[in-house]
């Protein structure tokens, strides 16, 4: 039996496996691998040219994901990843609806002003507090079937901008990918060997299957609406691989290591300066989600029933006493909780060594 989401298979078969990313299967033959991340080597070109073909290939990238017969929008964060694909979509739609989310106040929402201005979209918004995250945990848990505890942060955003989303569109584009091609992360900033770092960012674009491409196409499609990602398009992928770190994550003149630099440095034209170069925020943090969780956390498990939890589930690696709360809705979840469980990926399994686990965005 095979579906796209476990909760059709827990309590109907005893085993659950996750069907191998880039791959295809035959019941005559059985699976078969089609595309697997390219196994490249950082290449030197001139500047120039380097900054050309990336410009062309993303653009190429968002172009051919506006191709639908349904209304197709984009998520606006306000950040640097969402941003550039609108900037481009709005190129070549007339009426490009835009959806941003957070707090009261939070960053994202007056970044994502700015940028909606600056482009002209439809823009819309909405506001949650942590009273409405409280209420609704149970089922963003359930929607995106992991207790990983960043990857749940992130999606308590993602499901209220599908939502909004679901209102006017069929079809949006998001962001994701960017961090893990050109070195978004905090945590690559204490990788010092570029080898090492060109490394993890091939590791972290292969485990995307399984994280940040789940909570996206679990949360959109939660709404019945689809989520398409430019920034993986195989070509812009490939691409990516041939840069090397040291123009990803750039140290500038004042010695400061600045993520994503050829990818801003491609759109200088796109967007205002203070978005184009805005430090990096994860969409947990610039929503204003994670300073809401304290609270919540403590409505689903206390202090001292965390740490009972904690102990009493050592095998699950629990990290911290909000990922317990996400471990306990989701096993009271399913019926037979094991078989969602035993598929849930980490973020923390990286190589020893590496860097804390970061927040997708």
């Amino acid at each position: 039996m095979f579906s796209s989401e476990l909760k059709a298979l827990a309590g109907i078969a005893d085993r659950v496996e996750e069907f191998p990313p880039g791959t295809w299967f035959h019941s005559n033959i059985g699976f078969r691998r089609f595309y697997q991340v390219p196994d490249a080597k950082p290449q030197e070109m001139p500047l120039q040219e380097r900054l050309r073909l990336l410009r062309e290939t993303l653009e190429r990238s968002v172009v051919k994901r506006l191709m639908s017969d349904v209304p197709v929008g984009a998520f606006l964060s306000g950040g640097l990843d969402s941003s550039l694909i609108a900037a481009i979509a709005r190129r070549h739609v007339d009426n490009l609806h835009t959806f941003s989310v957070g707090v009261e106040g939070s960053r994202d929402l007056n970044a994502a002003r700015l940028v909606a201005r600056h482009l002209g979209t439809i823009h819309h918004e909405y506001v949650y507090d942590s009273d409405e995250i409280r209420r609704k945990l149970p089922e963003i848990v359930y929607h995106l079937e992991s207790f990983d505890q960043d990857l749940v942060r992130s999606a308590i955003p993602c499901y209220f901008a599908a939502r909004l989303a679901a209102r006017h569109v069929k079809v949006v584009l998001t962001g994701e990918g960017a961090d893990e091609l050109f070195a978004g992360y905090d945590y690559y900033k204490e990788i010092p060997d570029p080898d090492v770092l060109h490394r993890e960012l091939q590791r972290s674009i292969r485990s995307l299957h399984n994280m940040n491409l789940q909570r996206v196409d679990r949360l959109t499609m939660a709404h019945s609406i689809e989520g398409r990602v430019p920034f993986l398009d195989v070509e812009m992928i490939e691409l990516a691989q041939t840069i090397p770190p040291a123009f990803k994550l750039h140290t500038d003149s004042e010695g400061k290591r600045v993520e994503k630099w050829i990818l801003r440095k491609a759109c200088e034209d796109l967007l205002p300066a203070e978005i184009l170069w805005r430090d990096k925020e994860q969409f947990d943090e610039g929503s204003g989600t994670i300073d809401t969780l304290a609270s919540v956390r403590e409505y689903w498990l206390s202090g001292p029933d965390a740490a009972s939890y904690l102990r009493r589930h050592r095998a699950a690696r629990l990290r911290s006493a909000e990922e317990c709360v996400y471990h306990k809705l989701l096993s009271e979840t399913y019926g037979n909780a094991e078989a969602v469980l035993g598929n849930v990926a980490r973020w923390s399994d990286r190589p020893e060594g590496i860097g804390d686990s970061p927040n997708p965005s």
